[in-house]
């Protein structure tokens, strides 16, 4: 493999395992690569420890907010889906930092310990079903379903509306994408999807707050 033989944005680098070959040439000969994308702006990859540690500090530099962290066309995005300076990804310090110690109270290592008795159990429920119908779809019934129970438990939702709520939030971070919206560039589903689980947080906000009945 050559540098003029890489290509980041092609699944089937990945797919077919050669990424890591690809990853290796880039470390070595263009650890800070540009790809040129036909559809987007194009984006820079870093790729050796020591340049990630810089980007990760270096705010002043290297802003999550400014551009963004998706990969749009700033000037293309519906304002209704601007994320910078409001999503906890897209935001700088001071901001960010206050965002994320919110945040990091429900991952303390009391809270997590509180959660994985629960969460054993809720793991041992789901392969036992899957063993119990002899077949599973890999991502949506195990992969996928543990992670989405466990946000469902931290954040108050009820678990009977978890996959709602993985449908909406697929569909709202996907607004560009025709697998989820249906139509690329369409954002009339990732708008509903949007209100639709913010009402969900809402209500299950409300419950947590009264208590238990």
């Amino acid at each position: 493999m050559e540098l003029k033989d890489i290509d980041i944005i092609d699944p089937d680098s990945f797919l077919s395992g050669a990424h890591h070959e690809m990853f290796k040439l880039l470390r070595e000969q263009d650890p800070v690569h540009w790809t040129e994308e036909d559809d987007g702006p194009g984006f820079w990859s870093v790729t050796k420890l020591r340049d990630l540690q810089t980007v990760n500090r270096d705010v002043e530099t290297y802003s999550s907010e400014l551009g963004g962290t998706q990969r749009f066309n700033i000037s293309d995005l519906d304002p209704d889906f601007d994320t910078r300076g409001k999503m906890l990804i897209d935001t700088d310090p001071p901001q960010h930092t206050r965002y994320r110690r919110i945040v990091n109270k429900g991952f303390t290592p009391r809270m997590i310990g509180l959660l994985e008795d629960h969460l054993q159990y809720r793991a041992e429920l789901i392969v036992d079903e899957v063993i119990e119908r002899g077949e599973c779809d890999l991502v949506n019934d195990l992969a996928a379903e543990l992670p989405l129970q466990a946000i469902a438990e931290m954040m108050g939702v009820p678990q009977e509306d978890r996959h709602l709520m993985f449908e909406w939030t697929n569909v709202m971070i996907g607004a560009n994408d025709p697998e989820y919206t249906g139509e690329a560039g369409s954002s009339a589903e990732a708008r509903e999807g949007s209100g639709a689980a913010v009402r969900l947080l809402e209500r299950a906000g409300g419950q947590a707050s009264q208590g238990p009945p």
